[in-house]
């Protein structure tokens, strides 16, 4: 299965799950990186939203992959490469030279 189609119907069971602001909030921005060896990769856009997912949200997560009859599959949540690395996004504009 794509990590793309998993997680879609993983974000339907959670839209179930959750209160639409939570929901809105915390699992909209996740993105799928990955699903190989039982293992669906999900990007968070930074710290913040990597702390609280693990710390408030585990349970949910866990519940909604085993309700999609996945319960061998392990979610696992990781940090935006380009946040990690100090990374801002590049601006489009050129420079103004005084």
């Amino acid at each position: 299965m794509a990590p793309h189609s998993l997680w879609s119907q993983l974000q339907r069971r959670l839209q179930q799950q959750l209160a639409p602001e939570e929901y809105e909030t915390w699992f909209r921005p996740l993105r799928a990186r990955s699903f190989g060896d039982q293992k669906l990769v999900l990007v968070a856009p930074n710290e913040r939203f990597l702390s609280t997912l693990e710390e408030s949200y585990r349970p949910e997560l866990d519940r909604a992959i085993a309700g999609l009859n996945q319960s061998g599959v392990e979610i696992l949540l990781v940090l935006d490469e380009a946040d990690s690395l100090g990374l801002a996004p590049v601006s489009a504009e050129a420079p103004t030279s005084a």
